[in-house]
C-alpha cells in the first residue's frame, strides 16, 4: 500500500503523495535517475540481476540524502552476501518473449573461487517483428488513431502512425573475495530507449453553404482535405559504474567505501514536414508549404558521487553508523522552439556528513534509531540540517506498535511542465538561490501498528507530508513571466504541497493445503496529495496531477507442485484506484501588450479541476517450473487487463479547425476535443526462461 500501481505510463514509484524524481534509487549504489523501458511496460532492472530490494517507504534514515519521499536499494548478484560468492559454478541462461529476448550467464574465474563475473543483457525485437502485443502497447500510449474535429461541419481527421521502437540493457558485475574478511565488488549499468514516430495525418472537411435567392434557396457543397506529415524522435538512456569496497576489520567495526558515476540523458525532437490543403478539384487556393516548424528538449545529468561509512557495534544492543558523502552533479537542460529557446546548465558540489545510531532498550522489545545528516550545497545560502527518529516498540510478541518523524531536503529535482495540449513532460535541474529555484524540504510524520504471526499480518500506518519549494513550469501567466527573466531562463513557480493518507495490508502467509500453497495481499490506501501556487488557481489549493484518493490491490498467489520435477505458479492481480485529475482547455481571448499589439491566449480551467473515471482492472499469470539437475526452465503466459476495460489515463486536447474552403486558411472553431489515451486492451503473452549450471 502506499505505491501507485495505476500508472501504465511509467514505471517510476508514487510512493505515499511523492513523484518518482523523489525516490532515490540506487543500484549497487550507483544512483539511476530514470527507471522506465517501453513506456513503464518493462522496469530499467534486469530481473535476472537482481539479488536483493530494499524498499524505504517514508522517514527514511539518516545515511541516505538528497531525496524527500522514499529509498529503494536494488544490490545485484554476489556483491552482499560475503560468505557465498563463487560458490558455484557456470551458469547460463536465457529468455525468449513476445517482446523481446534476454542472456545471462555468471562464471568463476578464479578456480579457488575468489572471484566471479556476472553479466545480464536484454534487448526488445519490436523494432524487427511487431506483433499485437507491441501494438496494442504503442496505442495504449499514443492514444486512438481517429480523431473528430470540427463538431460545426462534417469533419473527420485520421492518423496514420508508424513507430520503430526498441531498447537494450546490460548489467555487468565482477565480485573479488581476497579473504574471509574483504569483498570488492564493481558493477557496470548501460541502457539505451530508441522511439521513432512518423506520423501522416489527413482531414476531410465537408461544408455546406445555403444562399437566399429571390426564388428561394439553392445550396452548395465544397469538400476540402488537408494532409500533413511530422515526425517525433525520443532517445534517453542511462551509463553508469560503480566501486564498492566492504572490510570487516572486526566483529565490531566495519567499513564500506562506494564510488559511482552516472549519466543519463533524454531528447526529444519535433519537426513538421508537407503540409498540404486542397480546397476541392480545380482549384486555384490549393496549397503545398514546406514543413519549417522544429522543437527539441534535451536534459543531461553527469553525476559523481563517493560514499564512506564506518559501522560500530557498542555492545548487543548499540549499532553506531557514521559517515561521509561527496557529490559532484552537473545538468543541462536546452529547450528549443521555433521562436524562443530556454537554455539552462548548472554544476555543484555537495558534501553531506551524518550519525545515525541504533539502539536496542528493554529486552529488545524497544528499538530506536535517532540520526542527523547536514549537507553543504553549494548552489545554496543555507546549510542544510536534517534531523530524523525512528522507533517500535513490542507490546506483546506479534504486536509492535511504530512511528517515526524527519526533515529531508533535495537539491535534483525533475520538473513538472504543464501542457494542456500536449500533455505535461519533465525535465532534471540543479536546485539554485541565484534562479529562484530553492531546494525542495520535506518533513514527514509516521506511526502506525502491525500485528504479525507466522500465517497473517495486518500493517496500518498513516502518514502525514508537508512539502516546501514544489517547482513547475507553465504557460500560464507567462507573459508576466518574460518581463521577470530574460528570454533564456526557465522561469518555475513556486509553491508548497501536502500529502496525508492511510494504509491499510492484509496478508496470509505460506498457507498450505496437502501440495497446494497459497500466499495472498490485499492492500488499501486512502490518500491526498494537494499543491499550492501563489499564481495558480488564485492561490487555492488544488490536487496534485499524481493524486488519487482510493487505491486497492488484491493479489494471491498460488504454487502447486505436480511432481519432485514440476511445479506451476498461478498468479492474480486486481487494481482499482480513483481517475487522476486533469485540466482541460475553456477557450480564448486577446490581450493588448504595452506595445498596442494584441497577444491571443488560451483560457484554461482551474488547475486540475477535472479528474478521468476511474481505473481498474485484472491480470493473471501462470508458469510452469521445471527442473531436472542443473537444469531450469521456466515457461510462461500472462493475461493484462483479462475483461477487456477501457481505462482513460490521460487526456491531451487539440483546438477544433475547419478549412475555409475560399481562402485556403485554418479557422479554429473555438471548440476543443479531447485524445483520450486509454490503457492496454486485452493482452495475451507467452515466455520461456532456460538455464543451466555445470
Amino acid at each position: 500500500p502506499g505505491i501507485s500501481a495505476s500508472n501504465e505510463k511509467s514505471s517510476g514509484l508514487y510512493v505515499r503523495g511523492g513523484t518518482p524524481d523523489q525516490n532515490l534509487i540506487l543500484l549497487d549504489g550507483l544512483p539511476i535517475y530514470f527507471v522506465d523501458h517501453f513506456f513503464g511496460f518493462f522496469s530499467a532492472f534486469n530481473s535476472n540481476s537482481i539479488e536483493e530490494v530494499h524498499m524505504h517507504k517514508g522517514a527514511f534514515g539518516a545515511k541516505y540524502g538528497g531525496r524527500v519521499s522514499s529509498v529503494v536499494e536494488l544490490f545485484s548478484k554476489n556483491t552482499q552476501d560475503i560468505d557465498s560468492v563463487g560458490d558455484i559454478g557456470i551458469k547460463v541462461g536465457g529468455g525468449l518473449s513476445m517482446l523481446g529476448v534476454d542472456l545471462h550467464t555468471q562464471i568463476p574465474i578464479v578456480k579457488n573461487n575468489k572471484a566471479t563475473l556476472f553479466a545480464a543483457g536484454r534487448r526488445a525485437l519490436t523494432d524487427v517483428f511487431e506483433n499485437r502485443l507491441y501494438e496494442s502497447i504503442f496505442k495504449s500510449v499514443e492514444g486512438n488513431d481517429t480523431l473528430r474535429i470540427g463538431p460545426r461541419n462534417f469533419s473527420n481527421a485520421t492518423m496514420e502512425v508508424e513507430p520503430k521502437f526498441h531498447f537494450s540493457d546490460l548489467n555487468v558485475i565482477g565480485t573479488v573475495k581476497p579473504n574471509d574478511n574483504t569483498l570488492i565488488s564493481s558493477s557496470v549499468y548501460w541502457s539505451r530507449d530508441f522511439l521513432e514516430k512518423e506520423i501522416d495525418t489527413t482531414t476531410t472537411v465537408v461544408r455546406t453553404r445555403i444562399r437566399r435567392r429571390q426564388n428561394g434557396f439553392d445550396t452548395s457543397t465544397t469538400t476540402s482535405t488537408t494532409t500533413w506529415d511530422e515526425s517525433t524522435e525520443s532517445r534517453w538512456g542511462t551509463t553508469g559504474a560503480s566501486l564498492n569496497w566492504r572490510q570487516n576489520w572486526s566483529d565490531v567495526y566495519q567499513t564500506k567505501a562506494t564510488a559511482t558515476y552516472s549519466a543519463f540523458y533524454g531528447i526529444d525532437k519535433y519537426s513538421d514536414g508537407t503540409y498540404t490543403v486542397r480546397s476541392g478539384q480545380n482549384n486555384p487556393n490549393n496549397q503545398n508549404l514546406p514543413g519549417q516548424e522544429l522543437r527539441e528538449n534535451n536534459n543531461h545529468i553527469w553525476d559523481y558521487t563517493g560514499t564512506l561509512n564506518n559501522n560500530f557495534k557498542l555492545g548487543s544492543y548499540n549499532n553506531l553508523d557514521i559517515g561521509l558523502e561527496g557529490q559532484r552533479i552537473t545538468i543541462g537542460y536546452n529547450n528549443i522552439q521555433p521562436n524562443r529557446t530556454r537554455k539552462e546548465k548548472d554544476e555543484a558540489w555537495a558534501v553531506s556528513g551524518y550519525v545515525q545510531d541504533e539502539l536496542k532498550l528493554f529486552d529488545e522489545k524497544f528499538r530506536l534509531i535517532p540520526g542527523i545528516r547536514g549537507t553543504y550545497y553549494q548552489l545554496s545560502d543555507d546549510f542544510l540540517i536534517d534531523p530524523r527518529v525512528m522507533g517500535w516498540y513490542k507490546i506483546t510478541k506479534p504486536l509492535k506498535v511504530k512511528a517515526a518523524w524527519g526533515l529531508y531536503s533535495q537539491y535534483v529535482q525533475r520538473i513538472t511542465r504543464e501542457s494542456v495540449f500536449e500533455g505535461n513532460d519533465y525535465f532534471w535541474l540543479l536546485s539554485n538561490d541565484a534562479y529562484n529555484r530553492p531546494v525542495s524540504v520535506s518533513q514527514q510524520i509516521v506511526g502506525g501498528f502491525s500485528f504479525d504471526i507466522p500465517w497473517l499480518m495486518v500493517d496500518i500506518e498513516g502518514y502525514y507530508k508537508m512539502l516546501d519549494n514544489v517547482l513547475m513550469l507553465s504557460d500560464r501567466n507567462e507573459f508576466r513571466a518574460r518581463n521577470e527573466i530574460s528570454d533564456d531562463q526557465v522561469y518555475l513557480f513556486n509553491g508548497s504541497g501536502t500529502s496525508r493518507g492511510i494504509e491499510c495490508l492484509l496478508q496470509l502467509k505460506n498457507i498450505e493445503l496437502m501440495n497446494l500453497k497459497y500466499n495472498g495481499w490485499l492492500a488499501y490506501t486512502l490518500g491526498q496529495s494537494i499543491n499550492t501556487f501563489s499564481d495558480i488557481n488564485n492561490g487555492e489549493s488544488f490536487p496534485a496531477m499524481h493524486d488519487q484518493t482510493h487505491e486497492i490491490k488484491l493479489i494471491n498467489l498460488f504454487t502447486l507442485d505436480l511432481a519432485s520435477w514440476c511445479s506451476v505458479d498461478l498468479s492474480t492481480v486486481f487494481i482499482y484506484a480513483t481517475g487522476l485529475p486533469y485540466t482541460a482547455p475553456l477557450g480564448r481571448y486577446e490581450v493588448t501588450m504595452l506595445d498596442n499589439t494584441s497577444r491571443e491566449l488560451i483560457d484554461v480551467s482551474l488547475m486540475n479541476a477535472y479528474r478521468l473515471p476511474d481505473y481498474h482492472r485484472f491480470d493473471m499469470s501462470t508458469t510452469y517450473n521445471i527442473h531436472f539437475g542443473r537444469f531450469k526452465a521456466n515457461i510462461g503466459g500472462s493475461i493484462f487487463n483479462i475483461y477487456n476495460n477501457e481505462n482513460v489515463i490521460s487526456n491531451q486536447f487539440s483546438e477544433d479547425e475547419i478549412l475555409e474552403p475560399i481562402t485556403g486558411d485554418m479557422v479554429s472553431t473555438g471548440d476543443y476535443t479531447a485524445k483520450e489515451t486509454k490503457s492496454m486492451n486485452f493482452l495475451l503473452n507467452f515466455s520461456i526462461n532456460v538455464s543451466t549450471t555445470f
